[in-house]
């Protein structure tokens, strides 16, 4: 869920792939004696907490609530208990896209694209230079587009990414 309010597509993914690949699942209880119906409760429990998740992560309410209502609209109308676990999974990676691209929304193609740069390069060393490169800009010009869109250098965004992930992972 912090995953989903962090817009963090990428890391998200790579996480459902890890924990698909454990094979040992915690039980989390049973909702009905029915395979189906069980699974449908644990579905629309996800939607909500994805929903939730959203929210906390800047996606505005009447978004969120639109999304979650047509995922569970989904959900209830599955009649393969095995097809519901790839509706999930879809749950969670859309409420993470669209936290994802709501906050890259009112962003000018130059800065949205430094900022998915930054996403791809996370782990490495970023100069103004080498984004001057991808967006074909001056460093000068870049830097004082950021100001103007997000209230800070390209550097300094740079910099306050780096410390949010760093806490995620401090944390998880």
């Amino acid at each position: 869920m912090k995953l989903i309010s962090m817009g963090d597509v990428q890391l998200l993914e790579a996480r459902l792939q890890q924990n698909e690949q454990i094979e040992e699942r915690v039980d989390l209880g049973r909702l009905s004696e029915d395979d189906l119906t069980h699974s449908k409760y644990m579905g629309v429990i996800m939607a909500a907490m994805a929903c939730r998740a959203a929210i906390d992560g800047g996606l505005p309410e009447h978004i969120a609530f639109n999304l979650s209502d047509a995922f569970i609209r989904e959900i209830d109308s599955m009649k393969d208990p095995g097809q519901l676990n790839t509706l999930i999974y879809n749950v969670i990676i859309e409420n993470c896209r669209a936290v994802h691209n709501n906050r890259f929304m009112n962003l000018s193609a130059p800065v949205k694209q430094c900022c998915e740069y930054f996403y791809v390069k996370m782990h490495n060393t970023v100069t103004l230079e080498e984004l001057s490169n991808v967006c074909h800009l001056s460093p000068n010009y870049i830097s004082d587009l950021f100001r103007k869109e997000l209230g800070m250098g390209a550097m300094q965004y740079f910099q306050k990414e780096k410390l949010r992930m760093a806490c995620y992972f401090l944390e998880h």
